[in-house]
C-alpha cells in the first residue's frame, strides 16, 4: 500500500493510482511502484505534472519488464498493464512484442513459467480483455504463426507454446502447429503437439501422418490426440494400415478409433485389425492365469470391424475359433453390433458357440442369435438355463439381457423374479437389471429394493444403494428403508452409499430427513460424510426450517470445513430468513478463516435480492485496499442485491483476466453461483491450464454449465481427463456429460478410464449421457 502524504494529511498519490487502477480491475496486491511515498502536497496543477511523470516512468519500466529474465518482475508488469487497460498504444505495443526473439531457450517453455517476451505479452493481452483478444485473433496470432517459421529453434519453442496458451483463439494456427510437428528439433516438435491439445486439430490428413512419423515420440504424442481429430477421408485409410503395423500399440488403437468414421471405406484395413487383435491377446488361455480382465485400448479394433460392417463379417466369423474365450466372446458381440448382414455366415458359428466351454462366451453367442433374428429359440433356452445356475453363471446371462432390448421382454419376468433367489449372483444380477428398465417399470420392483436393503450380503446392499442412487427421486418410497440401513450398517463404505442413495431423493427423502439431521450435527461422524449431508440438505429438506436453523448452527461450528460446507448450503436455500441473512454477512466480516468468509459472500450472492440488508454492511469489505477476494465479492454481492446483474458480471469478467490468482478463484467460484454465460467461456477456457487445481475443478463446471455452446472446450476438457488432482478429473468427466455431440471426440478416453475404481461410476454415467455407454461385457471369465 502507498504511503500517507505528510502534507495536508491527504493521501494524494495512492488515492490518485486507486482510481486510475480501479478496484474492479482486480489489483495486484504487491506493491508495484518502486518510487515509494508521494511528496508533500503544493499547487494543484504541479501536483499532477509531477503524478503524470511518475506515472509515466513506472509504466515505461514495467514495459521493460515484460522482457526481464525475473518471472516476478514479468508478473508484475503483466499485473500493472492489465490493470491500465487498453488504452493509448498499449493494443499494439503488445501485438509488435509477440515477435520478440527474446527467451529463456530452448527446452525452457514450462506451464507456470513464462518463459518469453512473447509469452508476456500475449499473457498481457488476454488479461486486457475483448480488446485484447480481438487483437490477438486479428493480429497476433498471425505474428505468431510467423514465429513457428523463425530460424532459432527457441523461437519456434515458444512460439508453439504461446499459441496453446491461447487455445481456441488460436484455431487459425492449427495447420501451422500441424507442420511444426515435423520440425527438426525435438523440442518444437513437443511444444507443437501440446498445443494442438488447446488449439485442436486442424488438417486431418496432416495429422494422420505423424501417426507414422519415423520418431516414435512423435507418433506416440500425436496418438494421444486421436480423440480430437476431425473425421479423417477415405483416402487416409492406406496411412492408417500402415499405423496399424505400428510396434506402439498406442499408435495401433489410435489408427483403429479414426477408421471407425469410414465404416465400411476402412474395408482395407480388415486384414490389419485381425494382425492387431492377434497381437493384443495370447493365443490361448493360460489355465495359470485368472480369468479376471478389462477392456481397455483394444475394443478400438472391434468397434472399427462392426463400423466396417457387412465387408468385416468374414473376418469376425474366423475369430469365433480363437483359442482365447475373451476373444471368442468380443467376436460374438461385433457380430451383433454389425447386425442382419451378419446373419447368415454367423448363424452356424454362433450355434455351435452355445456349447462352449466358457459361459460367458455361450451366453454372448446367444444374445447375438436373438439380436440377428436366428436361432432364437435355441438362444432363449440358453439364457433361461444359465440364470437358473447355482453359480456366476446367473449373473452373466442376467447382465446379458440389456443388450438384447426388444428381444430380452420375454426373459424379464423371470429375470427379475431372481431378485428373491437363494443365490446371492442371481439377486446380484437382478437388482442391476432395474436400473436398466424404465422409470414406470423400475418403480414396481421398489418394495423389493427397499427389502434387499437388509440383505446379509454386503455387495448385494451395495447394488442396492447404488441402483437406488441412480433412480434418485423415483426411489423416494425407500427413504425410510435407506435410513434404517444407514443406521444398523457397520461397513463404513456402505454407510457413505446410503447416505449418497438418500441425497440423490432430493425433496423425495423428507421421510428420512430426521436421521440426515441427527446425523450432520454428529461430531463423531467422519467429516466428509458431514460434508456430504450439509452439501445435500437444501435439496433433501426443501423449505423446511429444520433445515436452515440446522445449518446456522453449523455455521458456528469448529471445524472450517463444516462452515464452509454450511455456508455454501445457505446459498441454495430459496428463500432465506433475515436471521440467515444477518449471520452470513457477520460471518463474511469477522470469521477468524478466509474460506468461510468467501463461502458466506458467495451464499449472499446466491440470496440475490434478499442480501439487500447487508449490502451496506459490506461497504467497508468492499472498499477495502488493496482490493483482494473479499472486496471483489463484497462488491458483486451489493450489484446483485441492487440487481445491477451486469455490473456483477463484469466485475467478474475482469477479474477472470487478472493475474492475481485469488482473484481468477474468486471469480470463477462466483460464476459458478451466477450460472455463466458464453461471453465467459474464452476467460474460463484459459483457467483449465491454472496451476491451482482447485480453479482448474472449478473452471470446469462452469464450462459444464454452459452446456453444448461450450462446444470448442472439448479438446480441453479431454486433456483435463488426464489431470494429476482426481477432482479435476471428476470435474471434467461430469462436465462432458453437458456439452453435447461435440463431447464425442472425449469418448475413448473415458472409456481407457474405467478401469479407475474411483472414477468409474462417473465415467459409466458420462458414456451413458453421451450415447457411448461402456459394452456390458463380465469382468471375469466363468467356465461351466
Amino acid at each position: 500500500m502507498m504511503a500517507r502524504t505528510r502534507g495536508g494529511g491527504r493521501w494524494a498519490l495512492a488515492g490518485m493510482l486507486a482510481v486510475l487502477m480501479g478496484l474492479s480491475s482486480g489489483g495486484c496486491s504487491k506493491r508495484t511502484d518502486p518510487g515509494g511515498a508521494a511528496g508533500p502536497a503544493g499547487n494543484g496543477a504541479s501536483e499532477e505534472g509531477q503524478v503524470s511523470d511518475q506515472r509515466d516512468t513506472l509504466a515505461e519500466r514495467h514495459w521493460k519488464a515484460l522482457g526481464s529474465p525475473s518471472e516476478q518482475a514479468r508478473r508484475d508488469a503483466i499485473a500493472y498493464l492489465a490493470q491500465q487497460g487498453a488504452q493509448g498504444d498499449t493494443i499494439a505495443r503488445l501485438v509488435s512484442l509477440l515477435s520478440d526473439p527474446s527467451t529463456a531457450g530452448v527446452g525452457k517453455a514450462q506451464s507456470g513459467r513464462i518463459g518469453s517476451t512473447r509469452e508476456a505479452a500475449a499473457r498481457t493481452l488476454l488479461a486486457l480483455g475483448e480488446a485484447g483478444e480481438a487483437a490477438l485473433r486479428q493480429q497476433g496470432v498471425a505474428v505468431l504463426r510467423a514465429g513457428l517459421r523463425d530460424p532459432q529453434a527457441a523461437v519456434r519453442e515458444h512460439s508453439a507454446y504461446t499459441l496453446g496458451l491461447l487455445g481456441p483463439l488460436a484455431q487459425a494456427a492449427a495447420d501451422d502447429l500441424l507442420d511444426a510437428c515435423q520440425d527438426g528439433q525435438a523440442e518444437v516438435r513437443r511444444a507443437a503437439l501440446d498445443a494442438l491439445r488447446q488449439v485442436g486439430v486442424g488438417n486431418p490428413r496432416k495429422y494422420v501422418r505423424l501417426l507414422v512419423h519415423p520418431d516414435g515420440e512423435v507418433a506416440r504424442l500425436a496418438a494421444e490426440l486421436a480423440a480430437l481429430v476431425p473425421p479423417v477421408p477415405a483416402e487416409s485409410v492406406e496411412t492408417l494400415r500402415q499405423a496399424l503395423r505400428s510396434t506402439d500399440e498406442e499408435v495401433r488403437t489410435a489408427a483403429a478409433r479414426l477408421l471407425v468414421n469410414l465404416k465400411s471405406e476402412a474395408a482395407p484395413a480388415i486384414p490389419e485389425l485381425l494382425a492387431a487383435i492377434r497381437q493384443s491377446y495370447p493365443p490361448m488361455l493360460d489355465p495359470a492365469q485368472p480369468t479376471i480382465f478389462r477392456l481397455g485400448a483394444d475394443l478400438a479394433y472391434w468397434q472399427a470391424l462392426a463400423a466396417i460392417g457387412a465387408p468385416a463379417v468374414e473376418a469376425t466369423v474366423e475369430l469365433m475359433q480363437h483359442g482365447h474365450p475373451l476373444v471368442r466372446y468380443l467376436a460374438a458381440n461385433t457380430l451383433g453390433e454389425i447386425g442382419p448382414a451378419a446373419a447368415e455366415a454367423a448363424k452356424e458359428p454362433l450355434k455351435k458357440a452355445l456349447q462352449d466351454p466358457f459361459a460367458d462366451v455361450a451366453i454372448e453367442a446367444a444374445c447375438t442369435l436373438i439380436r440377428l433374428g436366428v436361432a432364437q429359440e435355441d438362444a432363449r433356452q440358453l439364457l433361461q438355463a444359465a440364470m437358473d445356475a447355482p453359480n456366476a453363471v446367473a449373473l452373466s446371462a442376467l447382465a446379458a439381457l440389456p443388450r438384447l432390448g426388444e428381444g430380452a421382454k420375454e426373459l424379464l419376468p423371470q429375470a427379475l423374479a431372481r431378485l428373491e433367489s437363494d443365490n446371492p449372483y442371481a439377486r446380484y444380477g437382478a437388482v442391476g437389471l432395474i436400473a436398466t428398465l424404465p422409470p414406470e417399470q423400475a418403480q414396481r420392483y421398489l418394495p423389493q429394493l427397499g427389502q434387499l436393503t437388509a440383505d446379509r450380503e454386503v455387495l448385494i446392499r451395495q447394488q442396492v444403494a447404488a441402483v437406488l442412487q441412480q433412480l434418485g427421486p423415483l426411489a423416494g418410497p425407500t427413504a425410510s428403508a435407506v435410513a434404517q440401513a444407514w443406521q444398523r450398517e457397520m461397513d463404513e463404505a456402505l454407510r457413505d452409499a446410503w447416505i449418497d442413495a438418500l441425497l440423490a431423493m432430493a425433496g423425495q427423502a423428507q421421510p428420512a430427513l430426521e436421521v440426515l439431521l441427527q446425523a450432520v450435527a454428529d461430531d463423531n461422524l467422519p467429516v466428509a460424510r458431514r460434508l456430504r449431508i450439509i452439501a445435500g440438505l437444501p435439496q433433501a429438506g426443501g423449505t423446511d426450517p429444520r433445515v436452515v436453523q440446522s445449518l446456522l448452527q453449523l455455521t458456528q461450528q469448529k471445524d472450517t470445513d463444516v462452515r464452509v460446507a454450511a455456508a455454501r448450503a445457505l446459498g441454495q436455500i430459496p428463500s432465506l430468513p433475515a436471521e440467515a441473512i444477518q449471520r452470513l454477512a457477520t460471518m463474511a466480516q469477522t470469521d477468524n478463516r478466509l474460506p468461510p468468509r468467501r463461502a458466506a459472500l458467495l451464499a449472499l450472492i446466491a440470496a440475490g435480492s434478499q442480501a439487500q440488508k447487508a449490502a451496506s454492511a459490506l461497504q467497508a469489505l468492499a472498499e477495502r485496499t488493496p482490493p483482494d477476494a473479499l472486496a471483489l465479492l463484497a462488491q458483486v454481492v451489493r450489484a446483485n442485491a441492487n440487481k445491477q446483474t451486469g455490473r456483477a458480471r463484469q466485475l467478474l469478467r475482469t477479474a477472470l483476466s487478472s493475474p492475481r490468482p485469488d482473484l481468477r478463484s474468486a471469480a470463477v467460484d462466483a460464476l459458478l453461483v451466477l450460472s455463466p454465460t458464453s461471453a465467459e467461456l474464452p476467460d474460463l477456457q484459459r483457467l483449465l491450464a491454472e496451476p491451482n487445481p482447485e480453479v482448474r475443478a472449478a473452471a470446469v463446471q462452469a464450462i459444464g454449465h454452459l452446456g453444448p455452446v461450450a462446444h470448442a472446450a472439448v479438446p480441453a476438457m479431454t486433456k483435463l481427463l488426464d489431470d494429476p488432482d482426481p477432482a479435476v478429473q471428476t470435474a471434467a468427466i461430469e462436465a462432458l456429460a453437458r456439452l453435447g455431440p461435440a463431447a464425442q471426440a472425449a469418448v475413448d478416453k473415458l472409456r481407457r478410464l474405467s478401469d479407475n475404481p474411483a472414477l468409474a461410476p462417473a465415467v459409466r454415467r458420462t458414456l451413458a449421457k453421451l450415447g457411448a455407454p461402456l459394452p456390458q461385457t463380465p469382468g471375469i471369465l466363468i467356465r461351466r
